[in-house]
């Protein structure tokens, strides 16, 4: 009931008849673990018609954008066998925010931080080209290890084994 209430002062309205068990759901669905179970019986799937969000009525437009990529990373986390929730990445640094008297101490830590490429930092009134040359090889870097992985795994799936 707490937990329900805490997601309906956030702005999160209900189709007529979703419970207290439906807005717990849905937070848990979005900000617990991968691997927690709903309360009230419903899916994990965000598109299952059994999901809690099937429930929802309306969600503030700041906690869309939230939502949807909490719910894109706690798909590939799933998909790779990896534990996470966005409250548990999160918890220290929101503690640490309320419990602040400083008011730059309670800002968002991606407003705080100075932006980097690299172990460089980016001067607001120019870009160098060793960064943009530096972040491109990077790049090319993860993706030569995407493709020699993905060639890997296409190869001992199709690739009969007395080939091999």
């Amino acid at each position: 009931s707490e937990l329900a209430d805490a997601v309906r002062a956030f702005g999160v309205f209900f189709k007529p008849g979703a419970g207290d068990e439906c807005a717990a759901a849905v937070a848990i669905l979005l900000f617990g673990n991968t691997d927690t179970i709903l309360p009230g019986g419903y899916a994990g799937e965000e598109i299952s018609l059994d999901s809690p969000i099937v429930q929802v009525a309306e969600f503030p437009s700041e906690f869309i954008l939230l939502g949807r990529a909490t719910v894109m990373i706690k798909g590939i986390a799933n998909r790779l066998g990896i534990k996470w929730g966005l409250s548990d990445r999160w918890a220290k640094v929101a503690e640490e925010a309320v419990l602040a008297t400083d008011p730059m101490e309670s800002l968002p830590i991606w407003s705080v931080l100075t932006p980097t490429v690299g172990s460089r930092i980016v001067k607001a009134d120019r870009i160098r080209f060793i960064d943009i040359f530096r972040g491109f090889q990077s790049w090319l870097n993860l993706l030569g290890t995407y493709l020699v992985t993905k060639i890997q795994s296409i190869v001992v799936k199709y690739v009969p084994e007395r080939v091999l």
